[in-house]
């Protein structure tokens, strides 16, 4: 024996599941959906960095271009790599490092860069 539920207003309800109602839409995924990086959390803060940051990461460069001309060139190349690599490691570790962070690395690369082609071409 089959029991039908009826509403008590009168009017009866089809049966629906929940991906039937027809305001669901599927949208496919935004571009910036599919290209986000999956280490980050989505905070998008993160991966801005402040003018004083820009301001820190410069200043911190004119002052190792500075103590570098007082050491022959391949000392301060390889000191400079040396740097390179502590700090590479460094933000390898971490779980989300910071804007500034990788831009600080990204200019101290320069330099080794830089004093490379001054130890081997003067």
């Amino acid at each position: 024996m089959k029991v039908e539920m009826v509403d008590a207003a009168g009017g009866s309800q089809p049966d629906r599941s929940p991906g039937d109602e027809p305001d669901a839409r599927t949208r496919p995924p935004a571009a910036d959906d599919r290209m986000r990086d999956p280490y980050v959390g989505g905070d998008p803060a993160a991966q801005r960095f402040s003018m004083w940051g820009l301001l820190g990461v410069v200043t911190g460069a004119s002052l190792v271009l500075a103590v570098g001309t007082y050491f022959p060139k391949p000392i301060f190349a390889g000191a400079v790599g040396l740097a390179t690599l502590i700090t590479m490691v460094a933000l390898s570790a971490m779980r989300e490092p910071p804007a500034v962070f990788q831009l600080a690395w990204w200019t101290l690369l320069l330099i080794y860069l830089m004093a490379i082609g001054s130890a081997v071409l003067g």
